[in-house]
């Protein structure tokens, strides 16, 4: 069932572009510019480099049983991706063997299939 979610004054003139429900309920708000906020009955707390997200701009959002909450965050140049661990984000370390290729695409620049591997 929907239900309208007033947002935090913080969120305001901030462009959004992705919102995520995790595995506990809560909503998630990924900003183009000022990293990713969640909104829950405890209240708002916003995340940013303070918090351990290595870039403001997020794409995505991911909750799942293996891995956790992952925010994947990118700008002109760099990618990250970064795992929550209930308090502040860190940077999931992609081994050297890792490629990241850029495409044309605007959305989905990262999922991680059943298998726990990163596409």
């Amino acid at each position: 069932r929907w239900q309208a979610v007033e947002l935090h004054p913080n969120l305001d003139t901030t462009p959004l572009s992705v919102l995520t429900v995790d595995t506990a309920s809560h909503l998630w708000v990924g900003t183009d510019g000022g990293g990713a906020a969640r909104i829950s009955p405890a209240g708002f707390a916003q995340f940013n480099a303070r918090d351990g997200l290595a870039l403001r701009k997020v794409w995505a959002i991911v909750d799942d049983d293996q891995a956790g909450l992952m925010v994947v965050t990118k700008d002109e140049r760099n990618f990250s991706i970064n795992r929550f661990d209930g308090y502040r984000f860190h940077p999931v370390d992609l081994s050297a063997s890792t490629r990241v290729e850029w495409g044309w695409s605007w959305s989905h620049i990262a999922v991680r299939s059943r298998a726990g591997e990163w596409w």
